[in-house]
């Protein structure tokens, strides 16, 4: 009689934790679909990391750009976009020294995958890479934190976490979102980008110059 009612017991226990079971897997099966948006809304916010930033010594009007910003600082902009079902943002950043340390192309990626979930979406680490037969090399990784107030987040602050080479970055450096000199920053960055490439192009062709001519005197003599 004892082993029946112990049985009987065991049986509920099975029962219940298998109704448990099955009702937290339709609850998935059912809400599955919303745990993407969720997570992109509460923890990875991407969409709020999608714009045009840059970072410009006579528009730092943003609150807290100016702390991070010195007169001397270089231009650079940023362009970003997001991927909400992914968790990530992928863009570009471009700057006067970056364009001398890859004058051939001038096209540096600026590239997050998910951030961890207990940044709340605050805080990001970007891989800097430029393109090389078609493969993305990594120069460095630069960590971005949101500014206070999150919502407005209108200024990031970046940190150089780490640089295979010389990367031509500053080591902590501001940028604001949607600054009004962001499109005659981008031409004037282009077009120093474009003289730079110039000047690589010359600087190749005298070289060969020099080694023909050398090669040229040694037939002579």
């Amino acid at each position: 009689m004892l082993h029946s009612v112990f049985a009987a017991a065991i049986c509920k226990v099975f029962a219940g934790i298998i109704a448990v079971i099955t009702a937290l897997s339709v609850s998935l099966y059912f809400f599955s679909d919303q745990i993407p948006a969720a997570l992109d809304k509460y923890f990875y916010r991407s969409s709020l990391w999608e714009g045009n930033w840059s970072s410009n010594t006579e528009y730092t009007i943003a609150p807290g750009l100016s702390d991070h910003l010195p007169p001397d600082s270089p231009k650079i902009i940023i362009r970003l976009k997001s991927d909400a079902e992914r968790g990530t943002v992928q863009g570009d950043v471009i700057s006067e020294a970056l364009c001398e340390l890859q004058p051939i192309t001038w096209i540096f990626y600026f590239d997050s995958k998910k951030p961890n979930l207990l940044s709340f979406g605050r805080t990001r680490d970007f891989q800097v890479s430029y393109l090389r037969a078609g493969i993305k090399v990594p120069i460095a990784i630069v960590r971005a934190e949101i500014q206070e107030p999150v919502d407005d987040m209108q200024v990031l602050v970046l940190s150089l976490i780490s640089s295979h080479v010389d990367s031509a970055l500053p080591h902590v450096f501001g940028v604001a979102k949607n600054l009004n000199a962001f499109d005659e920053d981008v031409e004037y960055l282009n077009e120093r980008c474009a003289d730079i490439t110039m000047r690589f192009h010359k600087s190749l062709a005298d070289q060969w110059m020099k080694e023909k001519k050398k090669e040229r005197e040694k037939d002579d003599r």
